[in-house]
């Protein structure tokens, strides 16, 4: 406790020596001379550890004295007689204190003559150093010392506003974007030299570095912003759902995002305090999982739409409503990077000044490799090119594709034509959310692509659409057949050939795979044409293959010299959780359930299906061939569901299911003898 009061005093005197100087030279007296001049007055003092420079007719060192334990230590100029000073110990002594007829110039008109020590403790630390907390800006300034440089803005307190620091910090490392907390030591420099200060810091720890975001008049505009929390209806501020993304970007006075189900736009003008959007706009999409998505989707774009003010402190963004209550949170969005993401085309300039959507039921992707090539499906053929980053800068070759010619969907061909001639317009790229915005040198979006999904080997069936027949190359799968293969956990393999079904295993070691063929039923197929061949040149390309690459829900294998041999698509079917939205019948008739997620169905790739039917879980098993499909629930527990459910329908439709068609996220079955059609949804 001793410490500490002296080290504070320090602080004190540092500014009491300035104004004691002036008095003494004028009128030669001490901060103790104001006490009543009373001859032979007996009073107690307590002094101080130590001496301190100080100025009196010249350069001097003072004694500390206080009168009250309580008070703060002040300069004593004079010294006291019969009293042997020793630093390294506080002292309480009593005096004897007499008036000074006629004191010389300069000389104190009091007196102190040594009565008795009372106590004498010794301090054990009696340097002039001391410890404080000061705050560091996280921006260096311009300023003028001995010359133009960059100064450190340093205050003390939090509340109070920076000041220039000019010096350094001894063993502190600066970082411009960081807001620092410093524990630092202060020592006085006797004798420091011209234009240099009296003071020295050096830095004892770092108690905090915190990133500080850039900000601007208006701070919000061109970042990517993800929800962390929202008002609910009782007034309080709620996480979002779990595995859902509810996302926003502010710039050139549009808004943009994902509601955690649609994506939407509109307008908003702001300015340093200011916001108001307007006019909201989304699509029409209707998502059942998890259950609440869709009702927590307008609360946001309705919360979003009173938006009145804002602020953003750190990381995060603040939206507020006209009674000034936070009714969003955002945390900002890191940048992702470029290589080694996979994604999938949302739109496309057509090279007719527009941006459309790619064809219902085709899918174009593209994969930005580590080592400056841009691989991908271009919707009937694989391409490839080179591109080179720099900064946000992109520029991306001709393009090199397989040659195969596609006849459906009408203008498949066209669309992969004029999407592979776009990316050769590409000179920048930015990511909005989720999406990666490539756009040419007038800033035209050329490309929408957002993340695709990627399988694991084991995770689906795989359809083979290419492969290498030994003698012409890669060669595309005969129309009317259908080759698969299933990479069982287990390591053992299995599918169809085409004509006939085989086994094997396979082991998979540094990084690469082994192919082992087992057993083979022995069917002879002469249709279509060419399939025999075909089914041999699969088997020896199969056994051939030492490494495979996945790429969303594409896989290559290579033989050991590199080069593709066999190229697959995962599955429509296996790998995803379908929702059930409708059944639409014959005479347009629809039928929806009530809660959707409650109906699920999941094919999974061993033959085997599961699903949920209201209160009831089932499973079963499944056939494909070539778009045909066979249902067969084959149990389901008991529970009586509540009045209304559809549980029993849903299972009765499933098994008379005949044939399915998947459309972008969305799959039909057909029920037999045309009574209508099943509509399901996976995200």
């Amino acid at each position: 406790m001793k410490l500490q009061k002296l080290l504070f005093g320090l602080a004190f005197m540092t500014i009491g020596g300035i104004i004691l100087t002036a008095c003494a030279g004028s009128s030669g007296t001490s901060a103790t001379d104001t006490s009543v001049k009373q001859n032979g007055r007996e009073k107690t003092v307590f002094v101080g550890p130590l001496l301190v420079d100080c100025e009196g007719e010249g350069p001097q060192k003072c004694m500390l004295i206080k009168e009250k334990i309580e008070d703060e230590y002040a300069l004593f100029y004079d010294k006291i007689e019969g009293f042997d000073y020793e630093e390294g110990f506080e002292y309480k002594i009593v005096v004897k204190e007499e008036s000074v007829e006629n004191p010389p110039a300069g000389g104190s008109s009091i007196k102190w003559t040594l009565l008795r020590i009372e106590s004498k403790e010794s301090v054990p630390v009696f340097d002039t150093s001391a410890e404080k907390t000061i705050y560091v800006g996280a921006e260096l300034v311009d300023c003028v010392g001995v010359s133009p440089q960059k100064c450190m803005l340093i205050k003390e307190n939090p509340e109070d506003e920076y000041t220039l620091f000019y010096d350094q910090i001894e063993g502190f490392e600066y970082e411009e974007g960081y807001t620092y907390k410093l524990v630092v030591k202060e020592e006085q420099i006797e004798n420091p030299p011209a234009d240099a200060s009296s003071i020295k810091w050096s830095l004892v720890r770092v108690e905090s570095k915190e990133t500080v975001y850039p900000t601007s008049a208006v701070d919000f505009e061109a970042k990517d912003w993800i929800l962390n929390s929202y008002r609910d209806q009782a007034g309080e501020l709620v996480k979002p759902l779990a595995n859902t993304y509810t996302s926003a970007r502010f710039e050139d006075g549009e808004v943009i995002g994902n509601a955690g189900c649609n994506s939407y736009f509109g307008g908003y003008q702001g300015d340093a305090e200011y916001l108001s959007v307007s006019q909201l706009g989304m699509t029409e999409m209707f998502c059942v999982s998890p259950e609440g998505l869709m009702d927590q989707e307008m609360a946001f774009l309705a919360l979003l739409g009173s938006a009145a003010s804002y602020k953003v402190e750190g990381n995060q963004l603040f939206i507020s409503d006209e009674s000034d209550e936070i009714v969003l949170v955002f945390d900002i969005s890191e940048p992702k990077a470029l290589p080694g993401s996979l994604w999938k085309v949302v739109m496309y300039n057509n090279g007719k000044d527009a941006v459309v959507s790619v064809i219902l039921d085709t899918e174009i992707n593209a994969f930005f490799g580590e080592d400056g090539r841009l691989t991908g499906y271009a919707g009937c053929n694989n391409y490839s090119a080179e591109y080179k980053t720099d900064g946000e800068n992109l520029t991306i070759g001709p393009a090199i594709s397989t040659r195969m010619a596609c006849s459906e969907p009408e203008g498949i061909m066209d669309q992969e034509s004029a999407y592979l001639a776009a990316l050769e317009l590409v000179t920048t790229y930015r990511y909005e959310n989720d999406r990666l915005i490539l756009l040419d040198s007038e800033g035209r979006r050329i490309v929408d692509y957002q993340p695709a999904r990627t399988f694991e080997l084991s995770e689906t069936i795989w359809y083979l659409q290419n492969y290498h027949d030994g003698s012409q190359g890669t060669v595309p799968v005969l129309e009317n057949s259908e080759i698969t293969a299933y990479f069982n956990p287990d390591g053992n393999l299995s599918g169809s050939a085409g004509c006939n079904n085989y086994l094997g295993t396979y082991d998979l070691q540094n990084g690469g795979i082994e192919v082992g063929l087992g057993p083979l039923t022995m069917m002879s197929c002469d249709q279509p044409e060419g399939v025999m061949d075909q089914e041999s040149a699969y088997l020896k390309a199969l056994e051939s293959v030492s490494s495979y690459q996945i790429r969303g829900d594409g896989m290559v294998m290579l033989d050991n010299q590199d080069q593709i041999i066999l190229e697959f698509k995962a599955s429509d079917l296996v790998g995803y959780e379908w929702t059930w939205v409708e059944f639409l019948e014959n005479n347009d008739t629809v039928t929806r359930p009530d809660n959707p997620a409650n109906y699920t169905l999941e094919f999974l790739p061993d033959g085997t299906v599961t699903l949920k039917a209201d209160c009831n879980m089932a499973n079963g098993s499944y056939v494909v061939s070539q778009g045909q499909l066979e249902l067969e629930i084959l149990a389901t527990t008991l529970a009586l569901c509540p009045e209304g459910s559809l549980s029993e329908k849903y299972i009765q439709l499933l098994n008379d299911a005949v044939a399915f068609i998947r459309q972008g996220d969305f799959l039909y079955l057909d029920i037999m003898m045309d009574a209508g059609s099943m509509k399901f949804f996976t995200q």
